[in-house]
């Protein structure tokens, strides 16, 4: 049986790289890896992180290009988490207006509502994000 590299890495005690197939497991294996985090970050903010992750990482699985998602997460000495997920995409990316508890769409509402800042990188449809340690807060912004 041949064996695989592990798509992911832990480069340093709080940073995650990974690259994850673009399928509808996608986002429970992004979660299993945010939760090696549990040890560095406030629980809070790691419900907040795997929130924000489920919803990216959902929105390229759903809308995406079909190639491989790259999430990758960088945690400051200060306890902020920076963010990045990407499929090599290139569609236009806009919040989506909600009537109601029914609608579809609301991730990058969610997203909107849980991180510090966040953005697109254009002309890609990668998005990333930005998440305070709990004891101080961003300026909100979107790029």
């Amino acid at each position: 049986m041949e064996q695989r590299a592990q798509p992911w890495s832990l480069a340093g005690p709080s940073d995650i790289e990974a690259s994850l197939d673009s399928e509808l497991e996608a986002s429970r294996k992004a979660r299993r890896l945010i939760d090696r985090l549990g040890d560095v970050l406030p629980s809070a903010v790691l419900a907040d992180l795997r929130t924000v992750i489920t919803e990216l990482v959902t929105n390229c699985v759903q809308h995406g290009s079909g190639r491989s998602i790259d999430v990758r997460i960088d945690v400051t000495a200060a306890g902020d988490v920076h963010g990045s997920v990407s499929d090599g995409g290139s569609a236009p990316i806009s919040l989506l207006p909600s009537t109601s508890a029914e609608d579809r769409g609301l991730g990058l509402n969610i997203v909107e509502a849980l991180a510090s800042r966040w953005g697109v990188s254009a002309p890609s449809s990668d998005v990333w994000f930005e998440l305070a340690a709990p004891d101080r807060e961003m300026a909100p912004t979107r790029a």
